[in-house]
């Protein structure tokens, strides 16, 4: 009576923990999609390399547009417009590298990110040294205009004198002065319209020429007042070249930073082909390892599943066919 109770007891656990098994096993496999998208997602969530990537390809972008609308038409708001660029560059590549910090399947796509980052830096550079080379253009653009007029102003007094002493000779040279005065306040402005330093070259040209003549016009001078005058003449001409060669100096300046830019533009265009296929790969073995988790929980469940249909079938033949041996005559063989 006890074996036959045992028994009902062992049949009745048995089907219990099948019956919880099947179930377990059930409720998993129902789930499974939301685990498969739970995997896809937690990819996702943890480095969305892609739109990383994308977002930064379009940042880059328009950064060559606006550094090259800035060489274009450098002023304040394109160099602003330039600058703001490159701040959401360096903030959009921040957040992607502390979102994966120390993920070593993530650890090539950060190393590329950082060297986006190096570039970023490098266009930084550019653009401040662009623009000092520009306050430089600019501050001597104005001084040029103050020379000029105390050049004419001082060349002006000069003829009003010789004129009123009707010197024919004083008046010729102060008229060629004035031509030649001209003639240079016109070479610099083609020069400026055009970006030639050759016309530069001509008007530092005449400069010298017309400090050379006034030197040889002192020479033969005697009244102390006129001597002041052409001293300052000189003086003014002097520092109008002075100023026409620092404008030279600074356009070749401009050009050599020019094909700085050219240089990152291209460097810019390799990183970013760099930067995408380095996330492709990385999303790509990212999703590999969450496919071989999924696949590692599918055959877990599936060995379960097995296990719990084995058993039922062994219950089942054990309750209804008789051909397992019966708990009692196991134990009664065991008896003797």
């Amino acid at each position: 009576m006890n074996l036959k109770s045992l028994e009902r007891k062992v049949v009745a656990g048995i089907s219990i923990a099948m019956g919880i098994i099947c179930l377990a096993v059930l409720l998993t496999l129902l789930n499974m999609n939301s685990i498969r998208s739970g995997a896809r997602g937690m990819t996702e969530q943890q480095i969305p390399s892609l739109e990383i990537t994308n977002g930064i390809q379009s940042e880059y972008q328009s950064l060559t547009i606006a550094v090259r609308n800035y060489v274009a038409n450098p002023d304040d708001e394109s160099y602003s417009k330039a600058k703001q660029i490159l701040v959401r560059l360096n903030r959009l590549i921040d957040g992607a590298q502390y979102k994966i910090d120390g993920e070593i399947q993530w650890e090539q796509f950060s190393t590329q990110l950082e060297i986006a980052k190096q570039n970023i830096y490098k266009y930084e550079a550019f653009l401040d040294e662009n623009q000092n080379i520009i306050d430089v253009l600019t501050a001597e653009d104005q001084n040029l205009k103050d020379v000029k007029e105390s050049y004419f102003e001082t060349l002006g007094k000069y003829f009003d004198r010789v004129l009123i002493g009707r010197r024919a000779e004083a008046l010729r040279f102060a008229k060629d002065l004035y031509l030649r005065g001209f003639e240079v306040v016109e070479l610099k402005q083609q020069a400026v319209n055009t970006m030639d330093p050759i016309k530069i070259e001509e008007g530092i040209n005449i400069l010298e020429s017309i400090s050379s003549d006034i030197d040889e016009a002192l020479s033969k001078m005697a009244d102390s007042a006129e001597i002041e005058l052409f001293y300052n003449v000189r003086t003014t001409a002097l520092e109008y070249k002075d100023s026409m060669a620092k404008m030279r100096l600074s356009w070749s300046k401009l050009e050599s930073i020019e094909s700085q830019r050219e240089e990152l533009e291209t460097q810019l265009f390799f990183i970013m082909d760099q930067t995408g296929t380095v996330a492709l790969n990385a999303a790509r073995v990212n999703a590999e390892n969450s496919t071989m988790a999924a696949g590692k929980t599918y055959i877990y469940l599936l060995t379960v599943l097995l296990f719990a249909v084995a058993c039922g079938i062994g219950l089942y033949l054990y309750m209804r066919k008789g051909i397992l041996v019966p708990i009692n005559e196991m134990t009664e063989v065991a008896g003797r």
